[in-house]
């Protein structure tokens, strides 16, 4: 995986978020890679294979070797593998990764230069809508008389949110004073439909703070300082340059409603009134 980090142990996949389209995007493919010998020669390998098992259930709580942990019981894919042409591509990554030492390149090179081994390659697909979590990843070698031999480990999916919102302005019209007036959102992802959508790209339910500023008058200089957001429904009332934190939780894959409301103070002149509204998406307050 490019995004390993060789600070930590095991190997972690930081997802592609969907998008930019509901129902598009969120795709992560990885790659991989088995070294492969037999006491009769490579000639006896017939095939390669691995499987791939979700988290949940009896499954590795950590990155790290399969063997330690308890039998995975979840199936999410099997792979059939074919030889790797490009073995010193994969050995380099394996390198930059630390996934190999230069100890165990130097061994892999004399055994792939020499044919005392095969390298074998798959790849399978993470849906971004799927949980994250450790996947443990377990390789099968069969040999011409049926003889198999296994090897797992895990890698860790991470957790990520990611925000994706359909407009760049709240639009509330005319305003009159000590009249609360809304701008309506609905749960259709359209950008410059004049409905605000919120929606979370990422694997994990989120939660939505919100912070407005006060809304200046152009002329005057006079302010709107009282605001209400409701999402789905929850409904805060907040002050300008305080933060409110909506919980949802907003799940992924399904853009949700959010509406917007001003109150006006009494005797407010006639101005043209703007300021700034800043949403961030956070972890659901429950998973921390």
């Amino acid at each position: 995986s490019p995004n390993d980090d060789p600070s930590r142990p095991g190997i972690q996949i930081w997802p592609n978020p969907a998008g930019p389209k509901p129902g598009q995007g969120g795709q992560t493919e990885i790659w991989v890679w088995a070294v492969v010998t037999d006491t009769n020669g490579i000639g006896d390998i017939t095939g390669v294979y691995f499987k791939v098992f979700e988290p949940g259930g009896d499954r590795c709580n950590q990155p790290g070797p399969c063997a330690a942990c308890p039998e995975p019981n979840v199936e999410k894919v099997q792979v059939h593998m074919v030889k790797e042409t490009n073995w010193e591509a994969a050995k380099q990554h394996a390198l930059a990764t630390g996934q190999l030492t230069p100890a165990q390149a130097a061994e892999l090179d004399e055994e792939l230069s020499k044919h005392a081994a095969e390298m074998w390659v798959g790849s399978w697909v993470y849906e971004v809508h799927q949980p994250a979590g450790d996947y443990c990843i377990e390789v099968t070698a069969v040999d011409q008389a049926g003889n198999k031999t296994k090897l797992g480990d895990c890698i860790l999916i991470e957790s990520i949110v990611v925000l994706a919102i359909d407009f760049d302005t709240v639009d509330f019209g005319e305003i009159v004073p000590r009249a609360e007036k809304w701008v309506m959102g609905n749960d259709t992802f359209e950008p410059g439909d004049g409905r605000p959508t919120v929606w979370n790209q990422g694997n994990d339910p989120a939660s939505l703070r919100v912070h407005f500023t006060p809304m200046v008058g152009a002329q005057e200089g006079k302010t709107i300082e009282q605001f209400n957001v409701q999402l789905m429904s929850q409904r805060v009332d907040l002050k300008a340059s305080e933060w409110a934190t909506l919980e949802g939780p907003i799940l992924p894959c399904t853009p949700v409603q959010i509406d917007f409301s001003i109150h006006p103070p009494e005797f407010l002149p006639a101005d043209s009134y703007s300021g700034t509204v800043e949403l961030e998406m956070v972890h659901y307050a429950a998973k921390k």
